[in-house]
C-alpha cells in the first residue's frame, strides 16, 4: 500500500474483528470546515474520480508502527461542550489563523474512545497508543505553517474524561456550556444523532436503559442534565480545567480559551476570527441570528437548571445575565 507523506486516516471499518482504516490524501489542504466530515468531502470532491478507483486502508498496528517516530500529540487546548453552545463557532474562529490546525469533532477519534462499547471488535489495539497516533498523523504539518493544534470532541465525549485526563495530563480542557432551555429549543429544531435515546450506551452515561426517558424533549433534558453534572464533577476535580459559559459571548469565550491556551494572535487574525463569529458556526454562508431569551420553562428542565445554576456558582468568569 502506497501512502504519500499527507494522506491522513479518515474513516475507520468496523465490520471484522479487527479495527481498520482508509486513507486519503490530504495534501496541503486545511481543516477549516466547521466539521471534520465536511473536510473529508471536500477532499472527495477535489480528488474524484482517483478517490473512487483507489482504496488504501491499513490495521491499527499499521499506524501505531508508522507514528512510532513522530512526536507525541501536545494539543493546545480540547474543548469538551454540552452541545449547541457555540463550541463549532469557537473552533471556526480558531480556524482563521492558518498557524491553528483544528480537528472537530473527528469520527475516527470517537470510534476509538467507543471501542469498549463495540462487542464485534475483538481484537482490541491499545486505546491510548491508539488515539495518540491518530492525533498525531491528523495534526501533522502539511503547510508549513501549523504551529498548535486544538481539538474540539463531541459532546459525549464528557463521559470519557477519565481516560482523556489521563492521556493528556498537561492539556487545558475547556467547559462549554449553555442553558438547558436554549440547547432543548435548538436541538428540537434539529436534532443532533446522539440526542436520540440509545445511541449513546447507557453503560456509557453511567445509568440503565430503563433510568431514560422514553422520548424527546424529557431526553434532551435528561442528557443535559448529565453533561452539565459532569462538567461540575470534573471541573472541582481538576485544576486544569476552566468553565465558560455561552452566554459570556463569542468574544468572551475565545478570550478564555486564548488565554488558557497560552495563545495570542495578532490584531488582524483577532478581528478575522471575530468577524468569522458574525456568520453561522455551522452555516458559513448565513449570518447567525439571535434567539429571543425564553421566559417560560417547562417542568421538565427543572432539573437540568438546577445543575446549571449550580455550575454557574462554580464559574468564576461566568456573566450573569
Amino acid at each position: 500500500m502506497q501512502i504519500s507523506g499527507n494522506s491522513i486516516p479518515y474513516q475507520t471499518i468496523l465490520t471484522g474483528p479487527a479495527m481498520k482504516f482508509e486513507w486519503l490524501d490530504a495534501a496541503q489542504y486545511r481543516f477549516t470546515q466547521p466539521f471534520f466530515h465536511n473536510t473529508i468531502q471536500e477532499l472527495k470532491k477535489l480528488q474524484a474520480p482517483a478517490f473512487r478507483q483507489v482504496k488504501c486502508v491499513s490495521t491499527a498496528e499499521d499506524i501505531l508502527e508508522w507514528t512510532k517516530e513522530l512526536p507525541p500529540p501536545d494539543p493546545a487546548a480540547i474543548i469538551f461542550h454540552v452541545s449547541r453552545c457555540g463550541s463549532t463557532t469557537i473552533s471556526q474562529m480558531l480556524a482563521e489563523d492558518e498557524e491553528n490546525l483544528i480537528l472537530s469533532e473527528v469520527a475516527i477519534l470517537d470510534d476509538v474512545l467507543r471501542l469498549p462499547y463495540m462487542p464485534d471488535i475483538t481484537m482490541l489495539p491499545p486505546r491510548e497508543q491508539l488515539f495518540k497516533s491518530l492525533v498525531a498523523l491528523l495534526s501533522k504539518p502539511r503547510t508549513g505553517k501549523e504551529k498548535r493544534v486544538f481539538i474540539k470532541l463531541d459532546s459525549w465525549h464528557l463521559f470519557f474524561y477519565e481516560e482523556l485526563r489521563q492521556w493528556f495530563p498537561n492539556t487545558p480542557f475547556m467547559l462549554l456550556y449553555r442553558h438547558p432551555a436554549e440547547v432543548v429549543r435548538s436541538q428540537m429544531k434539529q436534532h443532533g444523532l446522539h440526542f436520540f435515546r440509545g445511541v449513546i450506551p447507557a453503560e456509557l452515561m453511567g445509568c440503565t436503559w430503563e433510568e431514560l426517558p422514553a422520548e424527546n424533549p424529557a431526553y434532551i433534558s435528561f442528557l443535559i442534565d448529565l453533561y452539565l453534572r459532569k462538567m461540575a464533577y470534573i471541573h472541582s476535580r481538576d485544576s486544569n480545567t476552566f468553565l465558560v459559559n455561552y452566554k459570556d459571548g463569542n468574544e468572551g469565550m475565545l478570550d478564555e480559551l486564548l488565554c488558557h491556551s497560552h495563545y495570542q494572535p495578532s490584531p488582524p487574525v483577532k478581528e478575522a476570527m471575530l468577524q468569522r463569529a458574525v456568520r453561522h458556526g455551522k452555516y458559513p454562508d448565513q449570518s447567525f441570528q439571535p434567539e429571543p431569551q425564553i421566559l417560560d420553562i417547562p417542568d421538565y428542565l427543572a432539573q437540568a437548571c438546577r445543575s446549571y445554576e449550580e455550575l454557574n456558582a462554580n464559574n468564576l468568569n461566568c456573566l450573569i445575565i
